[in-house]
């Protein structure tokens, strides 16, 4: 009888316990708005870099289709966009990066960069 009640006791705690560990999204809980620094979003400041973090270890160097460049990313930069910002929704494929996608303020700098009308 001792035997079940600190089987039981110590299950209700272990549950208790990972039911506690799990990540909250800040803005979803408590309505707070992500805080963007860049305004600007041009190709060469905030964009190249975000490309080279995220896109060109498997589009870049020749591979299809190219990141690296402002000449190939201005060429497919519809496509590109669409593909960041609406992932899955986008009729051209999946969302990039496939792994998980970018984080709030990257993916704003690429709507930023399309409504700028595509800054270099």
């Amino acid at each position: 009888m001792k035997t079940a009640f600190t089987t039981s006791l110590l299950l209700l705690t272990v549950m208790v316990a990972f039911h506690s560990c799990y990540y909250d999204n800040e803005a979803y809980l408590y309505g707070t708005q992500v805080s963007c620094t860049d305004t600007t979003s041009a190709y060469t400041t905030r964009l190249a870099p975000i490309l080279n973090n995220n896109c060109v270890s498997c589009h870049g160097a020749g591979e299809f289709p190219d990141l690296s460049s402002f000449t190939d990313v201005n060429t497919l930069k519809e496509e590109i966009v669409c593909r960041v910002v609406e992932g899955n929704s986008c009729s051209s494929g999946a969302i990039m990066p496939p792994s998980a996608g970018m984080n709030v303020c990257d993916v704003q700098a690429f709507t930023l960069w399309q409504q700028n009308g595509y800054r270099e």
